[in-house]
């Protein structure tokens, strides 16, 4: 389940939520949750608008080029950009993710 089963329409409203089983999509190779059907019909419209940065992993683990968990801690966060990333961990504060 990617991101951890979190509705990633709603990273970029600033309120991450689980998603819920009744609102699934599929998109490259990949299954995701959506807390509502208006977010699982924004994704269908914009699946790479949405879809986190490295493919789900850690941005910081994959900047020193490592790949760890696909799945990394969804509480951990940041839309920049335009873009979501997803983290593991914080590295000195490095990167100043919105945290939960």
């Amino acid at each position: 389940m990617a991101a951890q089963g979190y509705d990633v329409v709603s990273f970029f409203n600033e309120n991450p939520k689980k998603g819920n089983s009744s609102y699934t999509s599929a998109y490259n190779d990949a299954k995701y949750r959506f807390a509502s059907l208006e977010h699982k019909e924004k994704f269908e419209k914009s699946s790479e608008s949405y879809t986190p940065e490295y493919g789900g992993f850690c941005a910081i683990a994959m900047s020193e080029g490592k790949q760890l968990d696909p799945n990394p801690n969804p509480k951990s966060w940041e839309v920049r950009e335009g873009k979501l990333y997803l983290f593991t961990r914080m590295l000195f504060d490095i990167i100043e993710a919105k945290r939960q």
